[in-house]
């Protein structure tokens, strides 16, 4: 996670000051660094070894998710779970920031989303296991801020859904307030001040290269 505020402060800063390609250059060689590092494939791997699909419980998400997700330990749903905060953040980085300099057109948008979107819906499919594990307060509490990022894939998802007038399923609006109702319902649990629909479509910016808004977070930052 050290080099990935780096990588924030760098699109800001191009943000900035668009023309100017030393900036421009670092963001892209860093973003790609961090896009193809090593650690990537073996959490990959460690996802494919110490997690499997079952049938879903949810009375909401089955049309949208096929089945949840069951993983061998605590500790490798919480590994994994930080990983796709980590990915997500950085995924989401280098989609908000394609157009902001020259060699950041490197990424193709279409996996960018494709694997963010991947990521949100593994996310959806491992809150069953969090509500269901022997200490069920501590993983939910783990899952809190990967569903919030959710919110800000599910939020782009549905922008595009309805810039292609693809809404037959609305799938990126339900997807969008399911995770946040059940992030809410966690933060309840935890008697933290939960967010709404405004709330999280400004926040959900935060990690786009615009306004600071990591502070609005509050506690939830403590976890990563």
């Amino acid at each position: 996670m050290v080099r990935l505020p780096r990588l924030l402060s760098l699109i800001r800063e191009l943000r900035l000051c668009p023309s100017d390609p030393s900036i421009s250059m670092a963001a892209a060689e860093l973003a790609q660094s961090l896009y193809h590092s090593k650690l990537d494939h073996l959490l990959e791997n460690l996802i494919s070894t110490h997690s499997f699909t079952v049938a879903t419980k949810s009375q909401v998400l089955p049309i949208l998710i096929h089945g949840s997700l069951k993983f061998t330990s605590p500790l490798a749903f919480e590994i994994i779970t930080h990983y796709w905060v980590y990915r997500m953040i950085l995924l989401n980085l280098i989609y908000c920031s394609a157009n902001s300099g020259p060699y950041l057109v490197i990424f193709d948008p279409i996996l960018i989303t494709a694997e963010e979107e991947k990521i949100a819906t593994s996310i959806a499919m491992a809150e069953d296991y969090a509500v269901e594990t022997e200490h069920p307060l501590h993983a939910a509490f783990c899952l809190t801020l990967p569903l919030l990022l959710s919110f800000g894939v599910w939020h782009r998802y549905e922008q595009r859904e309805n810039a292609e007038c693809e809404r037959i399923l609305n799938r990126g609006t339900i997807m969008k307030n399911w995770s946040l109702e059940r992030a809410n319902v966690i933060l309840g649990a935890w008697r933290m001040k939960g967010q709404s629909i405004q709330e999280m479509e400004l926040k959900s910016g935060c990690f786009e290269g615009g306004t600071l808004l990591l502070s609005l977070f509050g506690p939830l930052l403590c976890y990563t």
